[in-house]
């Protein structure tokens, strides 16, 4: 495997330690997908930043420019990461054993009739009154629950990769070369060795 392959792999795994587990602490639940997507993705965003710096000479024009993209991502990320917490804090309930499930976008006609028949609107109150989460389906249709955690699980990962991507252009704009220099290639500038 090529070192900045590795070396990429390396800062994901990193990148998803720091801050104890943070990243994989407010992933969906069921994250198993969503957390591997996005390392993943992020491993692929690092090796297109490295890739694209390589051989770049570290001005101070080329710094500003890796500065404003970072300042970009994490615009992007902040944003995403608004629009996650608030549709997370819609979609996702406790069950009273403390299990977290993901609902739906929207209620089954029954689930409705028994909503307002029963005048209960907590969602672990109804899933619980149709048998608990063996019965997802009889309170949000199929694809009502598939698109909730399409949209948790797309919404986590572009914030996820938006936020190490801003670290990581932000950390080649400031320090240059973020793949390592140990197999750098010597350039047709660089004066011969003695």
């Amino acid at each position: 495997m090529h070192p900045i392959v590795v070396r990429g792999a390396q800062v994901v795994v990193a990148a998803f330690g720091l801050f104890g587990g943070f990243i994989a602490n407010i992933s969906p639940p069921d994250h198993i997908a969503s957390t591997g997507l996005a390392s993943i993705l992020t491993l692929i965003a690092f090796l297109l930043i490295v890739a694209t710096a390589r051989g770049q000479d570290l001005t101070a024009e080329v710094q500003r420019d890796w500065i404003r993209i970072s300042a970009r991502f994490f615009a992007g990320a902040l944003i995403l990461f608004l629009i996650y917490f608030f549709a997370k804090g819609a979609l996702v309930f406790a069950m009273p054993s403390g299990q977290e499930v993901v609902g739906g976008l929207w209620f089954s006609a029954r689930a409705l009739e028994v909503m307002h028949s029963q005048q209960v609107s907590d969602p672990a109150e109804v899933l619980g009154i149709f048998g608990g989460v063996t019965a997802l389906h009889d309170v949000w249709p199929f694809w009502s629950h598939s698109l909730a955690q399409l949209l948790l699980y797309a919404l986590y990962v572009a914030s996820v990769l938006s936020t190490l991507s801003a670290l990581f252009c932000v950390s080649e704009g400031i320090f240059g070369d973020a793949g390592g220099s140990a197999d750098a290639k010597p350039t047709s500038d660089d004066p011969p060795l003695q």
